[in-house]
């Protein structure tokens, strides 16, 4: 797996991905989906349901001071007998997702976090992804290409009797790229980031 970047930005704003990449393949994909996540409130763990139905399991395993770098490993990725809806049953949810995760080696930690858990956070998206020639911007670079995608979210806490709205936010991704592309797409993006207030992230 290569290098990931993220930007999280509030919306509105200027900073449009199809605007900048002038060079973007028109062919491309769209996605709209809810994932909702478990607040474990641990910066180790990163447990959610994609499309509400998938449960998906990631591991922070190395974080690079240095060079401000995560490695997070995805280690649990199946579907979900019960079927997410707005009217959650968080407790009938955390039982169901607690007896598909019992008997690994970091089992009793997240077993123990899950039980904690009082808030899940819906994140309503609405994807475009496309692949983008960065040899026509980046021409120094080896690699050919680039997989990158924007996400335009709307984000609400659950809690028992309560739902709190909290805004509307775009997220854009960057992926396949070896790191001296990331370097090449940081700098190129930067200018709007700083303008913005872009939050970046590199898996």
């Amino acid at each position: 797996m290569g290098w990931e970047l993220r930007c999280f930005y509030p919306l509105p704003s200027d900073l449009n991905l199809w605007k900048i990449m002038k060079d973007a393949n028109d062919k491309h994909a769209s996605e709209d989906r809810t994932d909702i996540y478990f607040n474990l409130k641990s910066p180790k763990y990163g447990l959610k349901l994609r499309g509400g139905r998938l449960l998906e399991l990631k591991i922070l395993c190395e974080y690079n001071t240095q060079h401000l770098t995560e490695y997070w490993k995805k280690v649990i990725n199946f579907p979900l007998s019960y079927l997410c809806k707005e009217n959650t049953d968080l407790s009938k949810l955390k039982s169901e997702v607690a007896s598909m995760l019992t008997g690994s080696s970091w089992s009793s930690e997240i077993l123990s976090l899950l039980e904690d858990c009082q808030e899940l956070v819906y994140t309503h998206k609405r994807r475009k992804q496309t692949y983008l020639n960065t040899k026509n911007i980046f021409p120094s670079i080896k690699e050919t290409g680039m997989t990158i995608e924007q996400t335009d979210m709307i984000i609400e806490i659950h809690r028992k009797e309560q739902v709190i709205q909290c805004g509307e936010y775009r997220s854009i991704c960057v992926e396949d790229g070896e790191q001296t592309a990331m370097n090449h797409v940081i700098s190129f993006v930067a200018p709007s980031a700083h303008t913005s207030g872009i939050l970046f992230a590199m898996y």
